[in-house]
């Protein structure tokens, strides 16, 4: 008798006890758990950023990029895009800043350095542009396109004998460059408005009044 008295109250306490596991919200947290939401919190800001840069919403991905960026293991990739977001939503300053502090990272990016000189360029910095391509050119002399973009520089500088020379060593390292018409063509015009400016009769140009007499 004594040992089903005994067995009555456990199981009424056990069954109390349940009661009170699923009535209540009471929560035993998981070690590292809030740090596996913010990872995933941080990652979604990622996403939606993504998601705005495919739309060209470029405000808003930059919104989102930036609050990636609070995420040390995301920083220096919502970085990356957030610059290139800036550069297509013509916020060229912005953009510079992050890329100076990209390449203070990682000196030796050639991806980095040819934004850079893009940059440069698009921000009438012409000068730092062509010093920029000229090194990237020294350094990456298998690369066509920094090559190419290294001559639009020189035509943008006007420094045309160096465009010509570096023309010529384009056609002959990389002869199936379709730049290589183009700035051949760019060429020719050029020339025939020097020859045109030199012989007095560029077009366009009204001829000089007549001294002894003649009309304006």
């Amino acid at each position: 008798m004594k040992k089903v008295c005994f067995i009555v109250p456990f199981i009424m306490l056990s069954a109390s006890f349940l009661f009170f596991s699923c009535a209540t919200s009471f929560h035993l947290p998981v070690p590292g758990e809030s740090r596996v939401i913010r990872s995933s919190i941080y990652s979604e800001y990622m996403t939606i950023a993504d998601a705005y840069s495919e739309l060209k919403k470029y405000d808003k991905a930059s919104q989102y990029y930036e609050l990636a960026k609070k995420n040390k293991s995301l920083y220096w990739t919502a970085t990356y895009s957030q610059a290139r977001c800036n550069v297509l939503n013509g916020k060229y300053d912005e953009a510079l800043l992050a890329y100076e502090e990209l390449l203070a990272r990682d000196g030796e990016n050639l991806s980095l350095m040819m934004s850079m000189a893009y940059l440069y360029a698009v921000t009438g910095d012409v000068e730092k542009a062509e010093k920029t391509y000229s090194e990237l050119w020294e350094k990456n002399p298998d690369n066509p396109d920094v090559l190419v973009n290294y001559i639009s520089v020189l035509f943008a500088s006007k420094n045309i004998a160096e465009a010509e020379s570096k023309v010529a060593e384009l056609k002959e390292k990389f002869p199936g460059s379709k730049s290589v018409s183009d700035f051949e063509t760019k060429l020719k015009e050029l020339e025939k408005k020097s020859e045109q400016k030199e012989n007095g009769s560029v077009s366009g140009e009204k001829p000089a009044p007549e001294k002894n007499g003649g009309k304006i």
